[in-house]
């Protein structure tokens, strides 16, 4: 069974471009993409993980709301070599 290690790097979840620029977000992508690639490694998902910040203490007393943020990433993959 092979065996790896993985590497997350984030990207944007929002892009802001201009109108009809949405191939150029697109590029971006695969830029990280090839650029990891060209490092050896290989991209196994895109992923997005949301987290939720909720006020402190103080905050909560002076109405103070959570904050909920999502997080995409890329995930790569790399083979670990085998020591012999």
């Amino acid at each position: 069974m092979e065996k790896y290690t993985y590497k997350c790097v984030p990207v944007p979840s929002i892009v802001e471009m201009g109108k009809n620029k949405h191939l150029e977000a697109i590029q971006k992508y695969e830029d990280k993409i090839n650029k990891m690639a060209l490092e050896g490694w290989e991209l196994a998902l895109i992923d997005s993980l949301t987290t939720k910040y909720n006020p402190g203490c103080l905050a909560g007393i002076l109405g103070g709301k959570g904050e909920t943020i999502t997080h995409k990433f890329l995930v790569f993959k790399m083979k670990l070599k085998k020591i012999e």
